[in-house]
């Protein structure tokens, strides 16, 4: 049982593939700390437009990796990055990005080990 990963919901986007699982894997590895930074530049910035259109990006990265809990946050900081609203509770929520995405990489990481 993984605290982030829905490993249920990970077989099934991935039809049960191994290879494709190590794929997804993979590229958020390689995006994760992108992702942090963009958010932390952009919410610095004040830069609300670009800040809602990564939020919904990562959104999606994170539902296809069964990330559903991190996906609702996502969804919240977009939302009030459209309402120009993100200075107030987006730090919180980048912060909640940064820490859930390291935890789930480990989990990850431990899943295609696993197969």
């Amino acid at each position: 049982m993984y605290r982030h990963i829905d490993k249920a919901k990970l077989d099934e986007i991935s039809a049960g593939s191994q290879a494709l699982i190590q794929d997804l894997v993979h590229m958020f590895t390689k995006q994760v700390d992108n992702f942090s930074l963009q958010l932390d530049v952009l919410l610095e910035k004040k830069d609300y437009e670009p800040l809602a259109k990564l939020a919904h990006k990562i959104k999606g990265s994170v539902s296809t990796l069964g990330m559903s809990n991190l996906a609702v946050k996502m969804k919240q900081l977009e939302e009030h990055a459209k309402t120009n609203d993100a200075e107030k509770k987006a730090k919180g929520l980048i912060e909640t990005f940064n820490k859930v995405s390291k935890e789930a990489l480990e989990e990850l990481n431990d899943i295609i080990t696993k197969t």
